[in-house]
């Protein structure tokens, strides 16, 4: 930080000296104390706008962090769309084959109880 202005203000036995460019101001007995408050002041300045970057460098990871948990979500959103999906061919294969075992008995005149009673002997054996 450069400082290029720096105004003296003396009142009574106090000196202030105010940075021009920054409007941070240190006090002191003498002119040289003032300085030293003056950039103590600085340097605490210096070092806050260093916090707030990483703050603000933070604040950006943590957007990005709630980017990715979103995209995640979307993921997980297709991945439950796709897992109904196939359960909807699955199904829908199920009707296909009883639509087609019912056609075939049908054609091949194939009586309910004869249907029943194959069902029967296939869990007995």
């Amino acid at each position: 930080m450069s400082t290029k202005d720096i105004r003296k203000i003396e009142h009574g036995n106090r000196i202030t000296v105010v940075d021009e460019t920054t409007g941070l101001s240190g006090e002191g007995d003498t002119y040289p104390d003032a300085l030293v408050s003056l950039i103590e002041h600085l340097r605490a300045s210096e070092k806050l706008r260093q916090q707030l970057g990483d703050i603000d460098e933070l604040a950006e990871q943590a957007a990005d962090i709630e980017t990715v948990i979103g995209d995640i979500d979307d993921l997980h959103d297709t991945a439950k769309l796709v897992q109904q999906v196939r359960e909807l061919e699955s199904t829908a294969r199920f009707i296909r084959l009883a639509s087609e075992t019912q056609e075939r008995f049908d054609a091949e005149d194939v009586d309910r109880d004869t249907v029943d009673e194959a069902i029967e002997w296939a869990r007995s054996e």
